[in-house]
């Protein structure tokens, strides 16, 4: 199966399925903002101390992964890099989220240009705690109310893997969640068939949506167009000396 290709990639590389989970889902994001560093925040349990571990209650965190995903490199070493960007956060996951928003957002800021996306990988045993007199059975839910741009959230059990895209709908239209949803499957399935291939050359395009491309005569790569305020760096760093802008 797919996934269970995948989980063998991630396994020869030396990564967790979270890992690898995450550097995808890294690599969308780099593709469609045109950035090179992606900045994802995770969930932490926070029982590293072991006096924590038996002890009732919730002490999540909240850790800011930030990745450098440059295009030249494979998979296998994006795989390596945000393997190692995950172990350093999970060293100092007792740190508090505000205090890392404070010093590095400042004030004023609230955390906002930090905490917009949000990864999660959750296991599932499928055991029910067993209490006489009680019948017990899981559900999900949901608030209705995004606290994040974009959260992906994955479930697995020993049978399946689950996700999940929950997105701010004031910022994102139901379309667009669920092209990032294709892109996110597509990518994958690139992944894991070149897995030495750069990350730039990874399509995530569909077969279908690279068909109507070709036709159309349009860019098949699946790379996004610069930015506007890219363009023109580049152009500056090209011509450092020439006129950049004349009156009259």
């Amino acid at each position: 199966s797919a996934t269970g290709a995948f989980k063998a990639l991630a396994r020869e590389s030396g990564a967790t399925l979270f890992t690898a989970l995450l550097a995808v889902f890294k690599l969308l994001l780099a593709r469609y903002s045109s950035q090179q560093e992606i900045v994802v925040a995770i969930p932490t349990t926070n029982r590293n101390q072991s006096a924590l571990r038996n002890m009732v209650g919730v002490f999540t965190n909240t850790a800011i992964l930030r990745s450098d995903v440059q295009g030249e490199i494979s998979f296998r070493d994006l795989l390596k890099r945000v393997r190692k960007t995950t172990l350093d956060a999970q060293e100092n996951q007792e740190i508090p989220i505000q205090r890392v928003v404070r010093l590095l957002d400042g004030p004023s800021d609230s955390g906002r240009s930090l905490l917009r996306v949000l990864f999660d990988l959750q296991k599932k045993s499928g055991h029910i705690v067993d209490i006489p007199g009680l019948t017990m059975e899981p559900m999900d839910v949901s608030s209705g109310v995004a606290k994040f741009d974009l959260v992906l959230s994955f479930e697995e059990t020993a049978d399946e893997l689950r996700g999940v895209l929950d997105y701010d709908a004031a910022k994102f239209e139901a379309a667009t969640a669920q092209q990032l949803v294709r892109h996110f499957l597509t990518l994958i399935d690139s992944a894991v068939t070149q897995p030495d291939l750069p990350i730039n050359r990874l399509t995530l395009l569909s077969r279908e949506e690279f068909a109507q491309g070709t036709a159309q005569g349009l860019d098949t790569t699946g790379q996004p167009h610069p930015l506007a305020h890219q363009e023109a760096l580049a152009r500056a760093q090209e011509h450092p000396k020439a006129l950049a802008l004349s009156d009259g």
